[in-house]
């Protein structure tokens, strides 16, 4: 997915590599993205991080929950003990991140887990729902890193108090 941001006379064009949420997404997400420049004729790809720090709008989040289906299908665990932090997706191959709950006598622990490399010719049955899953993904993510889509207020407050399990009407 090629993303172009507009800046004051200069279209740049990015490839985005990685999307990680920060903080479940309450403190934004951070993109990895290749830029592609040119010199005396010559490509060079530099690697750039950045990060938007506003809370990520209800369209995103809600694409990037459907991750845990993929991450459990792929290593064979149950989807509710999995949450999502972010992925890579390049014309390499997939990788997806996320947290898996183990419930020990001591109580519930986490552990960070990466799926293996999935590539096409891996044969997936799900190859084709995953992509244009993390399509999706990109393209919201293009739209919330040019500012464009915002999460509104009432979302916001909504997810803090759900985050802090507290419940508020707003009827």
């Amino acid at each position: 997915m090629q993303l172009r941001i507009s800046k004051p006379n200069k279209i740049t064009t990015m490839k985005i590599s990685n999307v990680k949420l920060i903080s479940d997404g309450l403190k934004g997400i951070e993109c990895t993205y290749v830029k592609i420049s040119v010199k005396d004729g010559r490509e060079f790809y530099d690697e750039f991080k950045r990060k938007h720090k506003a809370p990520v709008h209800y369209e995103l989040m809600d694409l990037f929950k459907k991750i845990p289906y993929f991450i459990a299908d792929i290593i064979g665990v149950s989807e509710p003990l999995l949450t999502v932090k972010g992925f890579s997706y390049s014309d390499k191959g997939i990788v997806l991140q996320g947290s898996l709950e183990v419930d020990l006598p001591g109580g519930l622990k986490f552990t960070n887990i990466n799926t293996p490399l999935v590539k096409e010719e891996d044969e997936y049955e799900g190859w084709k729902d995953l992509t244009n899953l993390l399509d999706s993904i990109y393209k919201e993510t293009e739209l919330f890193m040019a500012g464009e889509r915002v999460m509104e207020d009432r979302q916001l407050v909504m997810d803090f108090y759900a985050s802090k399990k507290m419940y508020v009407d707003y009827s």
